[in-house]
């Protein structure tokens, strides 16, 4: 069965990146500082080079429109045959060419205004300062490339359905000489995204938010193809893989973190089938929700179950500047509802529920239980209802239904004891000051309240 660990950080952590990309797209787009000359190379093209060059270590073909000339070279070492372009073509098509490339590079006036560079480990694409990577076991000879193509053009169901069992052994086992472990691009000195596969894990990374997975994974294509070919055989019209007999994959934890590395989410394993998906046990801000218990992420207006639930409001309304107003109930079960930003409306249910209201302000219900209840900053209207409530106190709250000796209100950082609160009363209710904040509750006496209606943290 698995685990879920969630920080309510989450939410606030999406929404300002959110606005940090929106009010900050350089950081996340292509210069694209040469499109307009790749363009007019792309429609040259069509008339084909002005002249070809041939040699073992470089073929280089010309285009030219008036002060313009484009020059795109090929390097690299044993290139044949280069009697003529046309028998060059023939021979890559038929998989009779010879060498290997190492380097293409497109200049305008002399200029570059894309490379690739090709190795055994990998390729890489530029154009300005935007980059491409592709890392892993991948075509630079022209056999190897051959090999590839002719691969890849039997991956299909049908094809390797109709293999015997040899065959379809031998076909893995020569796909298995290549593969992909890694993706990046970018611009400049910034990764926009970022891919980066091993045997144990698999990485992703986004906009400075990266997703682990931990496990068993492929890393070439021949695995990879072995495995696909398990799961479609073994697995029933519409069901769920069993993943236990795979050799090549399993799925043990995912690990979900932050721009700042604070972890986010975790989901611990091992993922086998269907019923491991459904979490034995979710916690939230280390507080463990009963099980089953199911989670909402992100809507104006969520209305629960009956039964425990994780309630993540949100946090923005669609405005780079703006904050969503939510109307987030728990009803029945033991709920967390975490509301953010916003003028907020929180209602427990019934339950032992925990209500965080967090900015602005917010309209609080606790309903039936025993009930935390965290107005947050703002000037929030706090209701208990029925049972022994907590509240935490923020600087402008009012309280609507303080039970004393019954209730009680958390007071945190800002005063230390009993001693340190002035307690007055105004027009039948009671004010409680410390400092800048005061706290009003609602048709209370002052001389009811005594030590015990406080907790200082």
């Amino acid at each position: 069965m698995a685990r879920i660990t969630l920080s309510s950080q989450i939410v606030q952590d999406l929404h300002d990146r959110e606005i940090y990309i929106e009010t900050h797209p350089e950081d996340f787009n292509f210069k694209n500082l040469y499109q307009s000359a790749l363009n007019a190379f792309d429609q040259l093209t069509d008339f084909g080079p002005t002249s070809i060059s041939l040699a073992s270590k470089a073929v280089s073909l010309t285009y030219k429109s008036g002060a313009v000339t484009f020059k795109l070279a090929f390097t690299g070492s044993g290139i044949g045959p280069v009697s003529s372009m046309d028998a060059l073509i023939d021979a890559i098509d038929s998989g009779m060419a010879e060498g290997r490339i190492d380097d293409v590079v497109l200049t305008r006036n002399g200029t570059a205004i894309l490379s690739l560079a090709l190795s055994d480990s990998g390729y890489t694409l530029r154009s300005g300062p935007d980059f491409f990577t592709v890392t892993g076991a991948l075509p630079t000879t022209f056999d190897d490339l051959y090999r590839i193509t002719d691969l890849l053009s039997a991956a299909d169901l049908d094809t390797v359905a109709a293999m015997t069992n040899s065959q379809r052994t031998a076909y893995f086992d020569a796909l298995s000489d290549f593969g992909i472990t890694g993706l990046s691009l970018g611009s400049g000195t910034k990764t926009f995204a970022s891919f980066t596969l091993t045997e144990d894990s698999l990485t992703l990374s986004v906009a400075g938010f990266t997703l682990t997975i931990d496990g068993t994974f492929p890393t070439d294509f021949g695995a990879l193809a072995a495995t696909a070919w398990q799961i479609v055989t073994t697995t029933p019209d519409g069901g769920f893989p069993d993943l236990t007999g795979l050799s090549h994959f399993a799925l043990d934890k995912l690990t979900f973190t932050g721009p700042d590395g604070d972890t986010l989410m975790e989901i611990t394993g091992p993922i086998t089938d269907e019923a491991s998906t459904i979490p034995d046990r979710v916690t939230l801000d280390g507080f463990v929700m009963p099980r089953g218990t199911q989670l909402y992420l992100g809507d104006d207006w969520v209305n629960g179950g009956s039964g425990a639930e994780v309630i993540l409001g949100t946090v923005t309304d669609g405005t780079p500047d703006g904050f969503g107003d939510d109307y987030l109930m728990g009803n029945g079960g033991a709920d967390v509802i975490y509301a953010y930003a916003g003028k907020d409306t929180l209602s427990g249910g019934g339950g032992k529920d925990r209500l965080f209201g967090g900015d602005g302000d917010d309209q609080i219900s606790g309903d039936a239980e025993n009930d935390l209840l965290d107005g947050g900053t703002g000037k929030d209207l706090l209701g208990g209802g029925s049972g022994a409530d907590r509240f935490v106190f923020g600087a402008r709250d009012v309280i609507e239904d303080f039970g004393w000796g019954k209730d009680r209100i958390v007071i945190t950082g800002a005063a230390d004891s009993f001693d340190d609160l002035i307690i007055t009363a105004r027009n039948g209710d009671t004010l409680v000051t410390f400092g800048a904040a005061t706290l009003t509750l609602l048709d209370v006496a002052p001389d009811s309240l005594d030590a015990a209606d406080f907790i200082f943290a």
